[in-house]
């Protein structure tokens, strides 16, 4: 997608590229299961911890866009507050969470695709190379369009998710469904507060991707309002979704369906509840909505990789097609990894592990993010009071938490903080000797 001074987007159209990149139908359909796994405590009030910690990012990265008027990127942002050593170091571990992300999105494609067939054959390495491959393709294709359209592609898809649930939501509070009786919902696990840490985790890497909409902003006038409104709206909406949807699955789950042991082992947890309480028809119906919504984030991703890619590496003289490089990149990796030994053989699974080393990336760049605040507090390129000094230290105590919550889980849990964490050291090694040099809030750094 490409980003100019004639093609400025608005409001919708950037909430609709972070919507579509956090995926709010395919969040609720595929990571309340991890929550469960890990702990009993109810998922809404594990998603109202993690949105608060998330509603706390924000407020940085909105006073550090008003305070230093740039918005370009939350790399950029970084930049004018800690210098371009840093601010590279930042701009590379982005690129590789939305690199990420869009290797990781196939893979759930692919699984509710999976489940909506019911179709094991997918499962097999050439098949899902295949399919992976040509899923790339085509949402290369469709960002290769005008980013207006690309936008509304987005809006379409995800509010179309968005009104199944408001009806699956009505039907479980309000329409006594026929089927087998309740099952009483047994626990997962103690109330341990590692379990609880554990599940705020997973309901932090819920929200990741939240500030794409400014790796895609393209400056102008009232550029900043539009950035911050975009943040705002975009949190708001998914806080409201997750706390109030999830709390509507376990009900529905403990009341026909029988409880978290069940909702653990479900691949799809909207498509369940509608084949549970509504009909099959709606069941058929938000498996489609769950697989648009993946489609949705990979097309978000890639636009958002391409962006942050251009910034880093468009420097006077070594200009390149940043789409076209990290498209070939993902759909190639997408031939590869289904023949890697030792990859996870589900697609979900598969799918968790790209997401959550990318949740990795992007964390690391919000702890950035935060010495950022700190320094222009101190320094006064924010003014404020010092108290305000608490917002980004409790921040960065809660993802140093998540991120050694992660280190200390076993497999694949380990093996994405690692994959995640060896990408910024390498991003950090770049960008600190200058291999990366990018351009400073310069319209001339985005891809052609």
């Amino acid at each position: 997608m490409n980003i100019s001074e004639k093609r400025k987007l608005g409001i919708v159209q950037l909430v609709a590229i972070s919507l579509a990149l956090v995926g709010p139908t395919l969040v609720l359909a595929a990571n309340v299961q991890a929550i469960v796994s890990v702990t009993d405590w109810p998922i809404w009030s594990v998603f109202f911890i993690g949105a608060g910690s998330i509603a706390l990012v924000a407020y940085s990265i909105s006073r550090l866009i008003g305070a230093l008027g740039t918005g370009a990127s939350a790399y950029h942002i970084t930049t004018v507050a800690l210098g371009r050593h840093w601010g590279r170091c930042v701009g590379f571990s982005l690129c590789g969470a939305y690199m990420f992300f869009a290797l990781a999105t196939p893979s759930a494609t692919i699984g509710f695709l999976e489940d909506l067939l019911h179709a094991p054959v997918f499962e097999e390495p050439l098949w899902r190379s295949l399919l992976g491959f040509g899923l790339v393709c085509l949402a290369g294709g469709i960002v290769s369009l005008s980013s207006r359209r690309v936008s509304w592609v987005l809006l379409a898809i995800e509010g179309g998710g968005i009104m199944l649930m408001f009806v699956l939501c009505g039907a479980i509070v309000f329409v006594r469904p026929s089927g087998p009786p309740a099952v009483t919902a047994t626990a997962m696990h103690t109330h341990h507060i590692s379990g609880l840490v554990a599940g705020v985790v997973v309901a932090f890497l819920s929200w990741a991707g939240f500030e794409s909409c400014l790796s895609v902003h393209a400056g102008g006038e009232g550029a900043t309002r539009r950035t911050l409104l975009s943040l705002y709206g975009n949190i708001l909406i998914t806080s409201i979704l997750f706390i109030a949807v999830s709390w509507i699955i376990q009900r529905g789950f403990a009341d026909r369906l029988g409880g978290n042991p069940f909702l653990a082992q479900t691949q799809n947890t909207l498509s369940a509840l509608a084949g549970a309480y509504v009909s099959v028809w709606c069941a058929i119906g938000f498996g489609v909505a769950a697989i648009c919504s993946a489609f949705a984030c990979l097309m978000a991703s890639l636009t958002a990789a391409g962006n942050i890619a251009a910034s880093l590496f468009a420097e006077e003289g070594r200009r390149v097609n940043c789409n076209i490089v990290v498209f070939l990149f993902i759909a190639l990796s997408q031939i590869i990894i289904p023949w890697v030994p030792h990859m996870p053989r589900s697609p979900v699974a598969l799918y968790g592990l790209f997401g959550a080393a990318a949740a990795v990336c992007i964390m690391v760049s919000y702890q950035m993010i935060q010495i950022a605040f700190i320094r222009a507090l101190i320094r006064g390129l924010v003014k404020g009071p010092r108290i305000e000094l608490i917002v980004p230290v409790v921040c960065m105590v809660i993802i140093c938490v998540v991120l050694v919550t992660n280190l200390l889980q076993s497999e694949a849990g380990l093996l994405s903080t690692l994959m995640g964490a060896a990408w910024c050291s390498v991003g950090f090694l770049l960008g600190g000797y200058g291999y990366v040099s990018g351009t400073l809030g310069q319209e001339k750094g985005l891809c052609k």
